[in-house]
């Protein structure tokens, strides 16, 4: 298994793998409509970031995407294929992720996540900051998280 930078090819497939995984949290079809929307993966993204498919025998089953904003690195996009989480792929595209990140000399990230992904991350060592409001439902709260890379 291997990170490779992410072409603008992929677009429509990482789009899809992006939904397809966030679906699989079973959140309603107005939920999903404005997640679609907000978290589409895009041609300037890819060429604007830090963004990598994890392959396996040639078939991509994961997506990362690490934006810089100023002086700070966000996690945009961490999604592993839908068939495939819970089996320890996202634990390994995170080691991925981090060996990446030293390779490329970012020393820290930060990330939000959905609270029902938070445990997976905190157990990662990623450690948590603070709450924010959700793009997708503002009634939702979600916590933002710091990585320090090691």
């Amino acid at each position: 298994m291997y990170l490779r930078k992410a072409d603008i090819n992929d677009v429509d497939y990482l789009s899809e793998l992006v939904y397809n995984s966030e679906n699989s949290l079973n959140f309603d079809e107005n939920y999903m409509c404005i997640f679609e929307d907000k978290y589409n993966v895009n041609k300037e993204f890819i060429e604007n970031s830090y963004s990598f498919c994890m392959v396996q025998d040639e078939e991509i089953l994961g997506f990362l995407g690490l934006q810089e904003n100023e002086a700070t690195f966000e996690l945009e996009f961490f999604y592993i294929k839908s068939d495939y989480i819970g089996k320890g792929y996202g634990k390994i595209m995170f080691q991925l992720l981090i060996e990446e990140c030293k390779a490329l000399n970012i020393k820290e990230f930060n990330l939000v996540t959905s609270p029902e992904s938070m445990n997976f991350y905190a157990n990662l060592g990623a450690v948590k900051i603070g709450e924010i409001k959700s793009l997708i439902d503002c009634n939702r709260i979600i916590p933002k998280l710091k990585f320090v890379v090691n």
